[in-house]
C-alpha cells in the first residue's frame, strides 16, 4: 500500500446540513487555507469556485431554515 493512501484526504459532497462540513468551511474562512481541512470538497456543476458554491449552498440552507421555522 502506498502511504499516499494513508495520508489522502476523502473527497466529497459539500453538505451544509452536516454539521462536520460547516465546521471545515469555517475552518477555512479562519485560516484562508483548505491545508486542515479533513476532506476534500468536490466541485460541483454550473458553480466556477469551491468557495463561491459553499457560499451558495450555505446561503441556500440557512435561508430556507429562517423562513420555514415554524411552518408546519
Amino acid at each position: 500500500m502506498s502511504c499516499l493512501n494513508l495520508i489522502h484526504r476523502p473527497t466529497v459532497i459539500f453538505d451544509p446540513t452536516n454539521k462536520e462540513h460547516r465546521q471545515a468551511v469555517s475552518t477555512f474562512y479562519k485560516t484562508g487555507t483548505w491545508g486542515q481541512i479533513n476532506v476534500n470538497f468536490l466541485l460541483e456543476s454550473p458553480y466556477y469556485d469551491l468557495p463561491g458554491m459553499i457560499a451558495a449552498k450555505l446561503t441556500k440552507y440557512y435561508l430556507t431554515a429562517e423562513f420555514n421555522r415554524g411552518k408546519k
